[in-house]
Parts: C-alpha cells; structure tokens; sequence
C-alpha cells in the first residue's frame, strides 16, 4: 500500500495548460519529487527530481528551460489542485499491475493501471483483467491532473 499526494501547479489564468505541458510535485512518505510532462508526436517525456519540499524554489534547471521554452514564469505558478491516491501495486505477467483509489475536490474515484513498456499490451492486460473479473471498463479519458483541476470546487 503506497499512499501519496499530488499537487497540481498551474496559472490562475492556466497557460500551462494551453501548452503540451503539466507539472506536479508529489509526495511519497516524507519525500519530493518534482515531475513535469510533456505530449510530444512519439508520447510522453517526464522529467523527474527529488526535491525538498513542495515548494518551486529550486525547480531543477531542465525543468526551469522548457517552462521558459513555452513562456511560463515560474513565480505565477501555484498550486490548483490536490490528489491523495493510495495505490495497490503487485508484479504480474511482464509488468506492474496498479490499483488506485482517489481523492480529490470531495470526489472518489479508482483507476486500474498495467505499468509495461508497451502500450499496446498493457492495454488488453488491462480489458483482460476486468473481462475476467467482471468489470466494467470505463476510460476516463482524463488524466487525474485534469480531473483534478476540472473537478475543482
């Protein structure tokens, strides 16, 4: 069992948003880690640090150049949303199978997850896994980032 909260930067007017860009700091136990993501045409890059604290003050340069890259100040930066999400995580077949439960804006809700390095397969592990159990498949389509953010009261 793996407890953790995500805070969710972004704008007050959401110009992270408008770009292929999201940023978050996670915390796992006592411990920081700074991740921003961006869409690209081959998928997604993430660049991940320990840090401190939840806080921007040493962003990790990488981190700093591609916010600058896209025009975003850090100092507008705040955070906009909170996820707590415990997850369940257990070796199966060539990956992990992830089992969350969410909390977010007086909102719950679970995601199932197949960490593998294809996609491809993750996704029918998953339709397996629920057809067998039962379960009824339903894609948000949302990343917990965005539910978050459009959830927010």
């Amino acid at each position: 069992k793996i407890e953790q909260i995500n805070y969710y930067y972004e704008t007050d007017d959401f110009k992270l948003k408008k770009t292929p860009l999201s940023l978050r700091i996670r915390k796992i136990q006592n411990k920081f880690y700074i991740t921003l993501k961006e869409t690209t045409s081959l998928g997604k890059i993430e660049y991940e640090y320990e840090i401190n604290n939840n806080s921007l003050n040493n962003v990790p340069l990488d981190i700093q150049k591609k916010l600058m890259d896209y025009k975003i100040n850090i100092e507008e930066l705040k955070i906009q949303a909170e996820l707590k999400t415990i997850r369940y995580e257990a070796n199966y077949l060539e990956g992990i199978i992830c089992l969350d439960h969410n909390f977010y804006n007086n909102i719950e809700d679970y995601e199932i997850e197949y960490e593998s390095n294809n996609f491809v397969y993750s996704k029918k592990i998953v339709e397996r896994l629920c057809k067998i159990n039962n379960i009824d498949l339903k894609p948000s389509g949302y990343s917990k980032q965005s539910r978050a953010l459009k959830n927010k009261n």
